[in-house]
Order: structure tokens, then C-alpha cells, then sequence
């Protein structure tokens, strides 16, 4: 079923004024867009539901039942409304997250990463001189955990195909599992659709001198986990290895997991203590038993007198139960730092994180994908990014009309608007003379032009110079502190611009010969 298959052959004025008056009704009804305009024996046109959950594709007239998504998608179906309505060239990026996550800390970022990608659609429309095509965005939710993955990618690819999407650019995509691995080479290697990916870090999810072609037109905006693991070290003056010790989850089908375990093995090689090895559940938004065998690990971690810096290669769940361990260990006089990657960034928005465990001594450095203070200040680095794109940002917040109802502590609203203007970078690099849809294949090959001082995507969170196989090269990693703030709340502290080279890159953005 096609998205906005029941407004097309309606005039553009009475398309807009159907979106404004779905919106209005929104309030009384509870349920966007769509059931406005007929009934429909599935959750909504281009969205079924599958073991009751409600996955496909909307262009924002739906919220997939999701009451806190509501203002967000409505935002992007007004937008998609003045595209359709325009008269002007467009085209439909898809933007794919697990929208129907039922975990609270999951909702919140999900909602701050959609909203980063509607800034980059109403940048890409409003605030770069009329440049075409136009940007239609539409929202892809594959299902909690990715487990619709498939039915999503073959939406996806019939919308590439079809002359009335023009689907050219995938974005989105979160997290690094063997769900979006699949669905990441499906669309890539099956279907020829060049992807963006968001903070997907995994290092074996990407191409590489290795295997090139494992993802053909696949792009990483972000470091991968090996670069940010290798970038924090580096970055905390090289720490003494005889001070440190892994705590690691053994699962070996959690792509995220498994690169850091290695990196992290790597750096701990030969130290005195073995590592501390623990497995989560399969579903890793779950305890499981693991408060228990935290509490045993803790016990050894106190005996262990020297050791004072713990890195730990795991998912967020597994880092608060971890975390709120440490603040009951025996050993209250001993401080200890937990060292990880960016994933960490849900802990400062869970709310069973134990408070009191970062009062105690502990505390958490980890990577982020970007922070407000990353440009600011007479530390700031000379190149890399700048603050004058950060100011630029806030305006767009206003402009947009978001400002108060985004949080940008965590850096995850700016990776994806970052992610999504790399998309759009894409697209109009290929669109040509009278060529204003260009091919998919015209966009996969222009990738490895979007580099130089020139061509470069100037992102909210650094400057994004792609290598030959699609990777951010050098890409600035925001390293910060969590501690407890007043009362219950958490305080992420600004640490500093850590570097996967060591050091910023030139100021012509040139890439290193790796091969």
C-alpha cells in the first residue's frame, strides 16, 4: 500500500488543508492522520500490525500508537504536505527506527533522534536557497528489537522502485545488532539503496579495506567502537594497564558487544588480573540474574587493591546493574572510574540508576556522538567542527519551531540530524543540470567525494570527511564525565574532544592513506 496513497489525486491546497485538519482532530481523537480520511483494516496505510505491533512505513500522519511521538510526526507530515504541495522536484529519504520500544529510556531517545532528523529536513527544505530536489521524509519502524526487519526492507525497496516516492537515501538505524546488520546489507547489497547510518558503531558493520563491498553505498557518520574505545585511552593520557581490569559480556551475537570486548582485550592484555566475565540475557533490556553476579564480581573487584579503572564492554541495562553494584561494594574507601563507549549515554535518563553509587566514589567516562560544549571555550579544537555550526543549530531549533522540547545533552538529536544532512549532501551532489532525481547508484559512488574543505558534510557534532569505503574519517568523539547531580538527577560532565588519529584533522579535511 502506498504512503499518502489516498491524498495524491487530490489537489495540493486540499492535501495541505486535510494534514492541517488531521492534526487538529489529533487532540480529540488520539490517532494520527490517517484514520481521517477512511477506514483501513490495519493500523494505517503503509503500516500493519504483526503480532501486535504496528510496523511499516508512514509519512508522519501516524505515530504507530505512540502518544509521546505525536508532536514530532505531525511536524513531519505538515512538512511533507508543503513538499508534495510545492510543485518543485522531491524526493523520500526513510528514516528507520525501533518506534515501538516499549522501554522508557529507549522512548526518550528515540524521540530526541527523530526530532534531529526532522531539523535536517526542515534545513535541507527551508535554509539552503531552494537547492532541488525537495526532501519528503518518511518514518520506517521495523518493530521493538528490529524482529520486522524484513517485511520493512522490501517497503523500502518498492518505494525506491516506484516513480511517485522516489525513495533515494535509508537513514536512521541506532544500534548494533545482527537484526540491522541483516537489514543494513539487504537494502545495501540486495537492493542497491545507498544507507546513512546514526550511532551505529559496531566495527563489523561497515565496509573496510578487508570487504569492501560488504555494504556497497553504505556511510557511518560516527566513529566505530574500536576508533572511540582507542580515541578515550588515548585521550585519558594512556592508562597504567597494571591499574586496570575488564568486566566484559561473552555474548557473541551482539555486534556492539563483541568489537568493544576485543578492543578493550587488546588494551588489557598481560595486565595481572584476568577479566571479569559476565552474559546478559538475550533480550539485553533485561536483569536477568545479573544483579547477583554483580555483586559477587564486585567482591573480587575489592580485593583487587591496585585496580582503580574498569572498562567495561556491555549494553546500558548491563552498565546500571553494574554501576549500582559498585555503590554497594565493601571497599567504600576505594574510587573507581568505569570506562566505556557511547552507548552509554541512555544511563543519565534511566531511572534506576542508583544515584548514590556515583556519590560514592564512582564514576562514569564514557564516549558521546556529540555535546553542546564540544566547540566552546579556548580549548576547543581549531578544526574538526566549529562553534559557529552549533550556533547555527540552535537557530534551526527555533526556526523549527522545537525550541524547549529538545534535549541535546547526550548528542543524539545532533548525530542524526548530522546523519540525515549527510543523506541530503548525497542527493544533491548527484542531481545534476535537468537531473533533479538521481539515480541510487549516482549517490552510492558520490560518497567518497563528501571530504575536502569543500565537499565536506559540517555536521552539528564534527566534521564528516568520508574515506573510500563510506567511514567517517577521523571523526571528532565528545569524551564526558556522569555524575550525580541535585537531588535525583544526573549531571553530564564535558570532558573533552578525543581523536581517533590523536589529533584534529588538517583543515582541508584530507583523509589518510590507510591502505
Amino acid at each position: 500500500m502506498r504512503i499518502m496513497g489516498v491524498m495524491r489525486g487530490w489537489p495540493p491546497r486540499v492535501r495541505v488543508l486535510a494534514v492541517v485538519l488531521a492534526l487538529a482532530v489529533l487532540g480529540a481523537t488520539g490517532w494520527l492522520g490517517y484514520r481521517v480520511f477512511g477506514p483501513d483494516d490495519s493500523c494505517a496505510p503503509g503500516v500493519v500490525s504483526r503480532d501486535g505491533e504496528c510496523v511499516g512505513v508512514t509519512d508522519g500522519s501516524y505515530a504507530f500508537g505512540e502518544e509521546y511521538l505525536r508532536d514530532v510526526f505531525g511536524r513531519v507530515a505538515m512538512e511533507n504536505a508543503e513538499v508534495e504541495s510545492s510543485g518543485l522536484p522531491y524526493v523520500t529519504v526513510a528514516f528507520v527506527l525501533p518506534f515501538t520500544d516499549p522501554d522508557p529510556v529507549q522512548k526518550d531517545h528515540v524521540l530526541t533522534q527523530v526530532q534531529g532528523a526532522y531539523l535536517a529536513q526542515y534545513r535541507a527544505n527551508h535554509r539552503e536557497n531552494e537547492a532541488p530536489p525537495l526532501i519528503r521524509l518518511v518514518l520506517a519502524n521495523p518493530g521493538e528489537r528490529s524482529v520486522w526487519w524484513e517485511p520493512m526492507v522490501d517497503q523500502l525497496a518498492e518505494m525506491a522502485r516506484s516513480p511517485e516516492d522516489n525513495l533515494r537515501v535509508v537513514t536512521g538505524f541506532d544500534v548494533s545488532i545482527p537484526e540491522n546488520k541483516s537489514a543494513l546489507r539487504e537494502l545495501t547489497d540486495e537492493h542497491g539503496i545507498p544507507v546513512v547510518t546514526g550511532p551505529v558503531t559496531a566495527d563489523d558493520i561497515g565496509n573496510s579495506p578487508e570487504e569492501p563491498d560488504a555494504f556497497p553505498g553504505l556511510v557511518k557518520v560516527v566513529a566505530d567502537s574500536g576508533d572511540q574505545a582507542e580515541a578515550l585511552i588515548d585521550f585519558a593520557g594512556g592508562v597504567d594497564p597494571e591499574r586496570t581490569l575488564l568486566v566484559a559480556d561473552q555474548r557473541e551475537d551482539d555486534n556492539y558487544v563483541a568489537s568493544l570486548r576485543e578492543v578493550f582485550r587488546a588494551r588489557t592484555e598481560g595486565t595481572p588480573r584476568t577479566e571479569e566475565p559476565f552474559t546478559s540475557p538475550e533480550d539485553y533490556n533485561q536483569e536477568g540474574n545479573l544483579p547477583n553476579v554483580f555483586d559477587r564480581m564486585v567482591n573480587n573487584i575489592c580485593d583487587a587493591e591496585t585496580i582503580d579503572t574498569l572498562y567495561f564492554a556491555g549494553r546500558p541495562v548491563q552498565l546500571r546493574l553494574f554501576v549500582n553494584a559498585l555503590g554497594r561494594r565493601g571497599c567504600q574507601d576505594q574510587t573507581y572510574d568505569v570506562m566505556t563507549i557511547s552507548a552509554a549515554s541512555t544511563l543519565a535518563t534511566d531511572d534506576e540508576l542508583d544515584l548514590d553509587a556515583l556519590r560514592s566514589g564512582v564514576e562514569v567516562i564514557y564516549t558521546a556522538h556529540g555535546h553542546p560544549e564540544e566547540w566552546s571555550g579556548p580549548d576547543a579544537p581549531a578544526t574538526g567542527g566549529s562553534e559557529e555550526q552549533y550556533d547555527d543549530f540552535l537557530t534551526l531549533i527555533d526556526d523549527a519551531g522545537l525550541t524547549g522540547r529538545v534535549n541535546l545533552a547526550d548528542g543524539r538529536t545532533m548525530i542524526m540530524h548530522d546523519a540525515v544532512r549527510t543523506a541530503v549532501t548525497g542527493i544533491r551532489n548527484a542531481t545534476v543540470d535537468d537531473v533533479t532525481i538521481p539515480a541510487l547508484s549516482d549517490i552510492s559512488e558520490g560518497w567518497p567525494q563528501v571530504r575536502g574543505e569543500d565537499n565536506r558534510v559540517a555536521g552539528v557534532t564534527g566534521w564528516i570527511c568520508l574515506d573510500n569505503y563510506g567511514r567517517a574519517h577521523n571523526k571528532a568523539v565528545a569524551v564526558v564525565r556522569l555524575r550525580a547531580g541535585e537531588g535525583d538527577t544526573t549531571e553530564i560532565a564535558f570532558e573533552g574532544v578525543a581523536w581517533p588519529e590523536g589529533a584534529p584533522p588538517p583543515a582541508d579535511c584530507a583523509v589518510a592513506n590507510r591502505n
